[in-house]
């Protein structure tokens, strides 16, 4: 299985963010949100914004919330 890294020496990382079972990692790369899977390392998605953190609702699922800018103003996303 070949595997693709996003991650080089010349990006800036910022806003690293971790769910509470430590299975799923959030980046903000550039503008974009990147998720990942910590127990393979597999992509999973991508989104616009900044990632906040992962919250567990009262069923055990798990949401990441995001920040997005749209026209100068500032927006949180579930």
């Amino acid at each position: 299985m070949e595997y693709r890294y996003l991650l080089g020496d010349s990006l800036n990382v910022n806003n690293i963010v971790i769910n509470k079972n430590q299975t799923l990692l959030a980046l903000n790369i550039s503008t974009e949100v990147v998720i990942f899977s910590m127990k393979t390392g597999m992509w999973i998605s991508r989104y616009d914004g900044i990632p906040i953190e992962f919250v567990t609702l009262e069923d055990d699922s798990e949401g990441l919330i995001i920040r997005t800018y749209c026209n100068n103003e500032t927006f949180t996303n579930f």
